[in-house]
């Protein structure tokens, strides 16, 4: 059988066997698109408006992403909105508004190193007077429909202090739980006994970003010299910590241990979710096979390390947890009594992690933590131990004309708080 395809041959006369095309159907034709048809699901709006209501007022603070739960400002931000008047206010003495930060520190009674007991530290208070107080003999009526635009802008510091404003924040441990919040409060005071002030407070999200003062190092050079070492390398030595053995304490006087170094970047600061190379260097020129020993469980992790103080700042509570542990990038040949091993950590998740000082209330930092021991049969060695404390920033660098240009400076840090997830997607693309 041939697998040659069969011949076809044209036995029509005519000079066109097939039907001519024409923009107007036949009748036994169907027509499946004759124009450009509307999507019939609509787009989801990537922004929704905040407004806040109470018996006689309303308060617009404007359009926000949609996946934010409250409103969210960055550095430099400006509350600004108005506030309408639903209803007829007579007798009205005064209209202020005040945004106002503060960390609050609750100590349950079920924990059993604290008596039960809240502490609040205010980090600011700025207020404005929408109708002025009136004196003593004085009030005004406030008809329905009147609006009063305000703007307010967060400060760059904490009041009377020099660190700067932390952002939106809430840690809770066992027993004990710290937030710092912000908020914004309306109140419309009223003379006469039976003329109800009315107060509305809205929480607000404070999200500032931040960015390493360099740009970031991605890799370390593949050998260095511990005599001279590269611009932006830093040396940090490790500390023996003994096992509590008797064969340990009388060898620890006498041992020639080996030395055992981290080699990371300088400035210490990057970015969240960024990678950050590092050199282990283990020498031991008296005795190479114990710089070998040492060189098989070598443990590099980012740790993120939580104290809260409460009961008035006499008391803390500390908490650690393991963001990330460092993956091996090779060099791990063992020549002349030197191990020297490469490593790439990550820097937690991209945008969420940032350091927060609040002096005697509320920290939160970061560590490398570098961990070298000696194999699990042998007791009489030390275990080499370091936490070099590094600072996590929102965002990578830019330079200050491609922020200025870009005008990202202001927006908030959007990876700082719990988005709402059927929005989150979404929100990323509004910077």
């Amino acid at each position: 059988m041939s697998d040659l395809p069969p011949l076809y041959t044209n036995t029509s006369t005519q000079p066109h066997t097939l039907p001519l095309y024409t923009e107007s159907p036949t009748p036994t034709e169907r027509v499946l698109h004759t124009t450009a048809s509307e999507p019939t699901v609509a787009t989801r709006s990537l922004t929704r408006q905040f407004i806040f209501k109470s018996d006689h007022l309303q308060i617009d603070l404007g359009q926000f992403p949609c996946a934010l739960m409250h409103p969210a400002y960055g550095v430099g931000g400006v509350v600004e909105g108005t506030i309408k008047i639903t209803a007829k206010c007579t007798h009205v003495s005064q209209l202020t508004i005040k945004l106002q930060g503060a960390v609050t520190t609750t100590a349950s009674e079920y924990t059993h190193v604290a008596i039960a007991g809240l502490d609040t530290l205010t980090l600011f208070s700025k207020s404005i007077q929408l109708v002025p107080e009136q004196g003593s003999g004085g009030d005004q009526t406030i008809d329905a429909g009147a609006t009063f635009p305000f703007a307010i802008a967060f400060p760059p510091h904490v009041s009377g202090r020099n660190g700067a404003l932390p952002p939106s924040y809430t840690a809770i441990h066992s027993g004990v739980s710290s937030e710092i919040q912000y908020y914004i409060q309306v109140d419309i005071s009223r003379k006469g006994m039976f003329r109800r002030n009315e107060v509305r407070k809205i929480p607000v999200l404070f999200l500032p970003k931040s960015r390493p003062a360099m740009p970031a190092m991605y890799e370390l050079p593949r050998a260095i010299d511990a005599l001279s070492l590269p611009e932006r390398v830093k040396e940090t030595m490790l500390l023996p910590t003994w096992p509590e053995t008797c064969e340990a304490q009388a060898i620890a006087e006498v041992a020639n241990l080996p030395t055992v170094k981290l080699w990371s970047p300088i400035p210490q600061h990057f970015a969240s979710g960024d990678y950050i190379p590092l050199a282990v260097n283990i020498s031991c020129p008296s005795s190479p096979a114990l710089a070998k020993l040492y060189a098989s469980d070598v443990t590099i992790q980012l740790v993120k390390k939580r104290r809260i103080w409460f009961s008035q700042g006499r008391l803390t509570t500390a908490r650690q947890m393991v963001l990330s542990a460092g993956i091996s990038t090779g060099g791990h040949e063992c020549i002349a009594g030197t191990a020297f091993q490469l490593f790439r950590l990550k820097a937690g998740s991209p945008g969420r992690e940032v350091n927060i000082s609040v002096k005697g209330t509320l920290e939160v930092e970061h560590v490398i933590r570098v961990t070298v021991r000696p194999p699990a049969d042998v007791r009489h060695l030390p275990t080499f131990t370091l936490d070099e404390p590094i600072e996590l920033t929102t965002d990578p660098y830019e330079d200050q004309e491609t922020v200025l240009l870009t005008e990202t400076h202001a927006a908030p840090a959007l990876g700082l708080t719990t988005l709402r997830p059927q929005c989150a997607q979404m929100s990323l693309i509004w910077t």
